[in-house]
């Protein structure tokens, strides 16, 4: 028996190397995007409607994420300052560790984040004195 081509999912297939649930999410996702594509001033109007609507909350699980994860986020960070589309000047020539850089074979922002936490340890909290 054949199972489906999506890492750990281990259901038997439907069509397309694929079971039911994963088959349909992308065809979803074809039907989705070609309405977008025909229609881009509702689909705008809806995605404005969909952020407003839950923009509090969105903010506040972007900052208990960012906040949980602080050295991953300032590895990623000076990362986009050196290579970035638009590097910072400040930043010029600065050095980055070739195992922390995702564009290097094995090299991973999560890596850079380990390095930091195992080395110099988790950054105080913000009552810090």
């Amino acid at each position: 028996m054949k199972l489906c081509s999506i890492q750990e999912c281990g259901k038997k297939l439907y069509a397309r190397g694929l079971c039911r649930t994963h088959y349909n999410r992308q065809w979803q996702k074809g039907r989705l995007s070609a309405w977008r594509a025909k229609n881009p001033e509702k689909a705008k109007a809806h995605r404005r409607t969909a952020y407003l609507a839950h923009r509090d909350e969105q903010q506040q699980k972007s900052k208990v994420w960012y906040d949980a994860h602080s050295e991953w986020v300032s590895v990623r960070s000076h990362w986009y300052y050196i290579f970035g589309k638009n590097p910072l000047a400040a930043y010029r020539g600065m050095p980055f560790c070739r195992g922390w850089n995702p564009k290097h074979l094995g090299g991973s922002w999560e890596a850079g984040a380990k390095w930091i936490l195992d080395h110099i340890g988790p950054r105080p909290d913000k009552n810090y004195d």
